[in-house]
């Protein structure tokens, strides 16, 4: 019986935000968000846990705006949209043969979208 094949999804930003505007939060570790998002939570009279959420929103749900954050009170969404942004991710595919099951093999590549998602 042939082994199972697994997949490892890797979310990177392939340039980096610029900072000339607002922050853009895709491209941060969950580590680097809870740092980057301390003085806005302490600001805000928030708990440092927020910023787990947030991490888990974007990384975990794939959230593209803050206001489908729907755990978050909307104070605190409205902060972050005024501080931040978050880009999204296009996915695109390639589809070849394989030459040794006659299967076929699947490549996927996320990039950043320069468009916004629609909102609705």
């Amino acid at each position: 019986m042939r082994e199972p094949v697994r997949f490892r999804i890797v979310v990177r930003m392939i340039d980096p935000p610029s900072r000339a505007g607002p922050e853009d939060l895709l491209g941060l570790s969950r580590a680097q968000m809870d740092t980057v998002l301390a003085p806005l939570l302490a600001e805000a009279g928030e708990p440092a846990y927020r910023a787990r959420q947030v991490a888990s929103w974007i990384y975990d749900k794939f959230a593209t705006r803050f206001e489908d954050m729907t755990d978050l009170p909307a104070e605190l969404r409205a902060r972050l949209a005024s501080r931040f942004t978050l880009s999204h991710l296009e996915e695109s595919f390639a589809t070849e043969p394989a030459s040794t099951c006659g299967g076929c093999t699947t490549a996927s590549r996320w990039s950043p979208c320069s468009s916004r998602p629609p909102t609705g």
